[in-house]
Parts: C-alpha cells; sequence; structure tokens
C-alpha cells in the first residue's frame, strides 16, 4: 500500500468516526430532551464515546456501542 492510499484510508476513518460521533451525541441529545432524562450514567457514557470518537477508530468505537445503549435504555426506564 502506497503512503497516498495509507493517508486516504486515514481519512476516510477519522470520517466515519466523526459521522459516528455526531450521531450518537444526536441520539442521546435527542433521547435526553424527549424523556427528561439527565441522570449521570448517560452523561457518562457520553463523555466516554465521545473520548473514544476523538482517540481511538471506528472499530475500537464500535464495543462501546452496547454499553452506552444499555446506559440510555436504564435511565429511561428509571424515569417511567
Amino acid at each position: 500500500m502506497t503512503p497516498e492510499m495509507k493517508e486516504t484510508v486515514f481519512l476516510e476513518e477519522v470520517a466515519t468516526t466523526g459521522y459516528m460521533a455526531a450521531i450518537w451525541v444526536i441520539i442521546f441529545m435527542a433521547t435526553a430532551i424527549l424523556t427528561g432524562v439527565c441522570q449521570a450514567s448517560v452523561s457518562t457514557e457520553m463523555i466516554k464515546f465521545m473520548a473514544l470518537a476523538i482517540t481511538t477508530k471506528l472499530k475500537e468505537m464500535v464495543v462501546m456501542i452496547p454499553s452506552s445503549a444499555m446506559a440510555l435504555l436504564t435511565s429511561i426506564l428509571w424515569n417511567m
């Protein structure tokens, strides 16, 4: 693989990671607003996810999605 190809692949991964992070932040914020949830678990998971989005690749971020979803679900059920 040439250096130009490596750079292109890296930039594509960065763009994909950024899009994924933006989508998850929008989902978290919309859900928090709609349900009135301002719980520490959601905030903590969102901070962890954003830190991963900034510092790691998409493959490692995907591992975080189930725990983020569980924290969100727990917060929603807690407020019902």
